[in-house]
């Protein structure tokens, strides 16, 4: 019965920087990059029947750069099920 039952799981994580004109001293992240980004799995696989739930993770990441820190877009972490 559970012949046909799997799992895949898999993550990343990145430590990125980029300088800026006008922010040299500032160790900002590359833009829109997350610095943790996941995703896992569990299936089921069997004759003709066919079930999966996923769930994906992405981390918080800088969407544009202001003149000074105050001004820097940041969009939120997300968590998504499938």
């Amino acid at each position: 019965f559970l012949g046909g039952l799997g799992a895949s799981l898999n993550g990343t994580w990145v430590k990125s920087e980029v300088q800026v004109i006008g922010r040299e001293t500032e160790d900002l992240p590359f833009f829109r990059q997350s610095e943790w980004i996941a995703n896992a799995a569990l299936f089921y696989e069997r004759g003709p029947f066919e079930a999966r739930l996923a769930w994906s993770y992405r981390d918080d990441y800088l969407e544009a750069v202001g003149a000074d820190a105050d001004g820097d877009i940041y969009w939120g972490d997300r968590g998504q099920w499938d």
